[in-house]
């Protein structure tokens, strides 16, 4: 629905008429029409028209090429140079055939696909001669480096009272035996604890291990190599001492930076400690800034399905520009200026808040509008979108494998073709003489109010479920996750969120210009903040809000959408039957967590064991025949999120709702870091420090035994280790723990019988006296070691001892999974395709 304010000028200014014309896009977007013709846009109402006349809207086409371009960079050979010469090539043969259209457009489109491609690897694999990756292998080196500090320190406090912080800093120069040389590059700098004085313009030279940013080591988890080249940052940098580093310079902080500073004071001013968490949370919603405090909001925001609110984009830009027009035109401004006002609000906006890929489509989108206005050129907003799009991929390709782009600009374009056919069906089911009689006696006073209400609510009904049903297969190939509320969570919690944007919003500006009313403002700010919470956190505990889904194959993707997009075909836009291809496509993506369910049960071919890479520490996960799961150990030393980076996305990836034993070996927290969560979340049936001669089935083929400690031992620490050994199909596995000396010789002396198939090496693969007899005694045909990519000196001895057999690592091999069939037959194979 449109809404349309007229302005007309007198005879002495102008024929033009103005109109100020808001459209929703994906919650709203901002645009004005200018027109020759009064009362008449210029750009085309039905979404249709987008097929009828594809050449006269080129932008969407060359969108869909260039990302598909971009999709296949890893897929290909790399060869830019190639594919920037072939797509010139086709370019040329496309204007020596301009008269020719369909051979011209034919030849066109695989010289955009190129150009995509070619651009994408350029930012995935190119660096430049000097570039700081050329001196880093696979494993991290010890480098004193002098950076120049790009971003404000992100602090975070884990849950063992420690803080540490992460920035993204310039190589500036490295030592080297000949001293000093310049070197380029960006890179991820984590250092612990925080130091002072690190900001933004500051030169710091500091000591640490430089190491590359490794692909995913698990199955499921996200991958951040591929997510911080997005931003040309293919280095981390690990400062673990405050005293490694010392600033050389200040360059100043910019005036950028000091604006973004001074905005946050704005809007923490006057938030006691009591309502922190409703200042964080406004603060993300108005600025995209991140807080540890939001961790629960967060994934309450996810499991509602509503996270789409808390990430800033374009619904909040445009609800910003909009009172921002409205004030405008209560001035009774010039439509001229009030344009520009609200197009400089708009990019001054965006450039305070934190950059992201939804904010910069947002502002790219109302810029080509806006310019198209002055221009008097036509303002179609779904060209104008997809030339902001575009200018994006072209300036950073890598945005397209964004998750944040992908739903941004995918969702936005369903809605702008779909949302209007949607409404007309709806309103078709009323009845003709309704329409008639409205059309001859418009409705007055309430009647008015009421049909007024009903527009608003089914426009925003159909943008839900248009929205719903076109980033549904997006989310479920990214998180794996569907989320059953979605649609009526986001159109609840819609009005709730524009009144804290615009509370907000209040008080920062009220705290710029006077100070003291707009620390007293803050309560009042923070009400709607508290409201939000509250909604999303009922919402987020609904039966059914949040359901896995196991990875879909890309390809899937395509029938969907042509499902999706039946309704636009010109022989089928005025027929209902049409709309059964979006309920059928949205009818299968609902079946999605039922087929993962059955997947899951399907693939249960014997027993699968996979031992998955958390660094120092130890997680091994137990697929048993029977369709149960079971967990040996859930702990590391590296950082405090083992739970929701890497435990969580590996049982979604493999379809797995519930974990029915947990085997913990013993209480050090490189073996039970995660236990909270895991019992949070799955209520396993947990074995806790067990001793010798328990033996208990995990299903009806599968039992484990406790080798060790004997009962009343009084040993403690490593030593009181559980081993277990898990047996199937004539088979075993043996988990050793971290025993050392003392136990393995208990072990040893005990003449039980200690051999198994696959041997989970004690310690993480340490050495110690006794270690070449123990292996001799388990006489193992592979050896995995779950340890981190460097190795302590007693780790490096224990490989020693193998050879000429290499054992496992999975800090080098990622994730090692295991399958053994009901014929006793082993299969391992390393997640990282490396041969160990």
């Amino acid at each position: 629905m449109h809404r349309i304010y007229t302005r007309r000028r007198s005879p002495l200014e102008s024929s033009t008429s103005c109109r100020y014309v808001a459209c929703p896009e994906g919650g709203a977007t901002l645009a004005t029409t200018f027109t020759q013709i009064p009362g008449r846009a210029l750009a085309d109402p039905d979404p249709a028209a987008l097929i009828r006349h594809a050449p006269q809207r080129p932008a969407l086409w060359i969108l869909l090429f260039l990302f598909i371009g971009i999709l296949l960079h890893d897929r290909l050979p790399v060869h830019p140079i190639l594919y920037a010469s072939l797509a010139a090539a086709w370019a040329l043969a496309a204007c020596l055939f301009r008269r020719h259209h369909v051979l011209s457009i034919t030849l066109l489109a695989p010289a955009i696909l190129t150009i995509g491609l070619a651009t994408a690897q350029v930012q995935r694999y190119w660096f430049a001669p000097d570039h700081l990756i050329h001196q880093v292998g696979a494993d991290p080196v010890l480098t004193r480096l002098r950076l120049r500090i790009v971003e404000p320190l992100i602090i975070r406090a884990s849950d063992r009272g420690l803080e540490s912080a992460a920035t993204v800093a310039q190589v500036l120069a490295a030592r080297s035996d000949q001293g000093w040389r310049p070197q380029s590059g960006k890179l991820l700098v984590r250092l612990q604890p925080p130091a002072a004085g690190w900001r933004p313009g500051v030169v710091v030279q500091a000591i640490g291990d430089l190491s590359r940013i490794e692909a995913p080591a698990n199955p499921g988890e996200y991958d951040w190599q591929l997510h911080f080249a997005a931003e040309n940052i293919a280095l981390r940098f690990s400062v673990k001492h405050a005293q490694e580093s010392r600033i050389l310079a200040d360059t100043g902080q910019g005036l950028l930076w000091l604006a973004r500073l001074k905005v946050r004071q704005a809007l923490d001013a006057g938030f006691g400690d009591k309502r922190q968490l409703d200042r964080a949370l406004l603060q993300a919603l108005l600025l995209g800034d991140n807080d540890d405090r939001l961790e629960e909001v967060w994934t309450d925001f996810r499991r509602s399905g509503t996270a789409h609110h808390l990430s800033i984009g374009g619904m909040h830009i445009a609800a910003m520009s909009w009172v921002v027009l409205l004030l405008c035109i209560l001035l009774m401004l010039h439509p001229r200026n009030a344009l520009l006002i609200t197009l400089t609000f708009a990019i001054g906006y965006a450039l305070l808040t934190k950059p992201s890929p939804p904010v910069l489509r947002s502002v790219l989108m109302c810029s080509a509008a806006g310019l198209a206005l002055l221009m008097r050129r036509n303002t179609d907003i779904l060209q104008c979108l997809c030339v902001g799009a575009c200018a994006m991929l072209l300036i950073n390709p890598l945005d397209a494998l964004n998750p944040g782009f992908q739903l941004s600009v995918g969702t936005v374009i369903g809605m702008i073709l779909l949302t209007r056919p949607l409404q007309t069906l709806i309103g078709a089911f009323e009845h003709q003489h309704d329409r008639m009689a409205r059309r001859i006696r418009p409705p007055t006073g309430i009647a008015a109010i009421v049909w007024f209400l009903r527009n608003r609510a089914v426009s925003l009904l159909a943008a839900g479920v248009i929205a719903w049903i076109v980033s549904m297969p997006v989310i479920a190939l990214q998180f794996r996750q569907i989320n059953s509320w979605a649609v009526p969570c986001s159109i609840l919690l819609e009005p709730i969120v524009l009144l804290a944007l615009l509370t907000g919003l209040a008080k920062m500006a009220l705290s710029m210009v006077i100070p003291p009313i707009g620390a007293i403002f803050a309560p009042i700010a923070a009400i709607p903040s508290a409201w939000m919470r509250e909604s999303v956190s009922l919402m987020a505990h609904l039966p059914g809000s949040e359901l896995p889904t196991c990875p879909i194959p890309v390809w899937l993707l395509l029938p969907y959408f042509a499902l999706v997009a039946l309704p636009l075909l010109p022989s089928l836009r005025r027929r209902r039957i049409a709309w059964l291809g979006p309920a059928l496509a949205a009818f299968l993506a609902c079946l999605l967590p039922l087929w993962t369910y059955a997947h899951a049960q399907m693939q249960r071919d014997g027993l699968r064991l996979t031992i998955l890479s958390v660094g120092n520490g130890s997680c091994a996960v137990l697929e048993l025949p029977s369709g149960q799961t079971a967990m040996v150990d859930c702990g590391t030393l590296f950082g405090d999120r083992l739970f929701d980076m890497t435990i969580q996305p590996f049982l979604r990836d493999r379809g797995i709702l519930r974990v029915n034993h947990l085997l913990i070996t013993h209480a050090d927290r490189d073996h039970n870091s995660a236990l909270p969560d895991m019992v949070a979340a799955y209520q396993p049936q947990t074995h806790l420090h067990a001793t010798l001669g328990q033996t208990q089935p995990l299903d009806d083929q599968c039992r484990y035994e406790i080798l060790w400690p004997p009962p009343g031992t009084p040993l403690t620490g490593n030593n009181a280790s559980s081993v277990i050994r898990i047996s199937y199909a004539n088979q075993s596995i043996l988990f050793a723990g971290d025993i050392e000396e003392q136990a393995i010789q208990g072990l040893l002396q005990s003449g039980q019988n200690l051999r198994a198939t696959l041997l989970l090496a004690p310690h993480h693969g340490s050495a110690v006296l006794s270690t070449p007899q123990f292996i001799q005694a388990v006489a193992p045909d592979q050896i995995i070691c779950s340890s981190g990519s460097r190795l302590s000196g007693r780790q490096k001895a224990f490989d020693a001892l193998l050879l000429p057999r290499t054992a496992f690592r999975t800090g080098r091999l990622g994730a090692v999974i295991v399958q053994i069939n009901p014929a006793g037959q082993v299969n391992l194979q390393p997640f990282r395709p490396h041969a160990p």
